[in-house]
């Protein structure tokens, strides 16, 4: 009878853990999720971005896709991406990833590599919260770095 009982505790650990590990990554769904990303200063929407998402597994993912931005100029500007997300704990779902693109330089009379950094800390339930950005342009060592809020919204680009 004793042993019994310590198999219907044991059972009763596992799933309380397997329930709590489901409601911890419920709100992650490997796919394709679009966030507006708005300046933090509240001067508009500095861009969309489109990622795919991929799980690996105890809390670990892939992510993928293209940022874009208008320009000054009246163009749309397209950047590649890739990076990670973790489930840090149960409130946060952080993720970063990285664009490169080569623009051109006036001062070097070439294209340079520019590199700009996204990292977002954002709630698992509803996949928004702030984000933060640094960028190296055109090779040059001077860096900005600026934040905002990522809204996730419909995919419609």
């Amino acid at each position: 009878m004793k042993g019994l009982k310590v198999m219907a505790l044991l059972m009763a650990v596992l799933a309380g853990v397997l329930i709590l590990n489901t409601k911890a990554q419920a709100g992650i769904v490997p796919g394709t999720y679009c966030w507006q990303a708005d300046a933090h200063n509240g001067s508009g929407v500095l861009g969309y971005h489109r990622l795919s998402i991929k799980d690996f597994g105890n809390g670990h993912y892939s992510v993928v896709g293209t940022i874009t931005a208008p320009q000054t100029n009246g163009t749309v500007s397209v950047k590649l991406v890739n990076g990670a997300m973790e489930l840090t704990d149960a409130n946060t779902l952080e993720m970063g990833v990285s664009v490169t693109d080569a623009e051109y330089n006036t001062a070097l009379g070439a294209n340079a590599l520019t590199v700009v950094d996204f990292h977002y800390l954002l709630n698992p339930v509803t996949m928004s919260g702030p984000y933060y950005t640094s960028s190296n342009h055109n090779s040059v060592t001077t860096t900005k770095s600026y934040g905002g809020v990522a809204t996730l919204t419909t995919c419609t680009y």
